[in-house]
């Protein structure tokens, strides 16, 4: 399964070179498929455009280099192995769905 992009209610497969997923947006969610706080944050960024969204498999056996790739250029692949989701702002890091949920709170 392919990594997806969302943006503004659309998915998009994310066959772009992260430097082109750069030039689209500052902030990303990682998330993995199956993830319930993943879901819950997800929800909480419907009307959010400003906010990319990437979904992983679960299971990290089942990532492609491409993903494995992808995770690592934005150094959240051992978050990733611990606990999703991951927002991820200009490098920085916001990891846990309380700490995002606050965050999108202070930044509407």
């Amino acid at each position: 399964m392919t990594s997806r992009l969302q943006r503004g209610g659309r998915r998009f497969n994310s066959g772009l070179a992260h430097e082109d997923l750069d030039i689209m947006t500052k902030k990303i969610l990682f998330s993995l498929e199956n993830c319930i706080k993943c879901m819950q944050t997800k929800e909480l960024l419907e009307n959010r455009e400003d906010i990319g969204i990437i979904t992983f498999p679960h299971d990290i056996s089942n990532w492609s280099k491409e993903q494995l790739n992808q995770a690592k250029s934005y150094n959240v692949f051992e978050d990733l192995q611990i606990t999703a989701p991951i927002l991820w702002i200009d490098g920085d890091k916001i990891i846990g769905f309380l700490r995002i949920k606050k965050w999108l709170q202070d930044n509407k």
